[in-house]
C-alpha cells in the first residue's frame, strides 16, 4: 500500500490531499475547517488518551521504577574552641 500526502492552499483554506495507491486511485481534501471539526469531535478520546497517558507514566514512576540518584549528606558541628573565641574580640 503505498500512502502519498500532499498540501496546498486553494483560495486562502489549506487543504490536505490524501491519495491512496491500491487498485484505483481515491483523492480525499479536507479543508482547515473540516480538520478543526475532527479534533472537536475527537476531543473525549485525546481528553481520555491523555489521562490514561499521564496515569501509567505516574504508576510506572512511583510504583515499579527504582529511585536512581539518591544523595546523603552529614553536617557535624563541632563545639566552639578558645582560638575562636579569641577571634571574635
Amino acid at each position: 500500500m503505498s500512502f502519498k500526502c500532499s498540501t496546498g492552499f486553494s483560495n486562502n483554506v489549506a487543504v490536505i490531499n490524501v491519495r491512496y495507491g491500491i487498485g484505483g486511485h481515491t483523492m480525499e481534501e479536507m479543508s482547515t475547517r473540516e480538520i478543526i471539526e475532527t479534533v472537536i469531535k475527537g476531543r473525549a478520546t485525546i481528553i481520555g488518551l491523555t489521562v490514561i497517558c499521564i496515569a501509567v507514566g505516574l504508576v510506572v514512576n512511583v510504583f515499579i521504577l527504582e529511585p536512581v540518584y539518591e544523595a546523603e549528606t552529614m553536617l557535624m558541628i563541632s563545639p566552639i574552641s578558645q582560638k575562636m573565641l579569641m577571634l571574635k574580640q
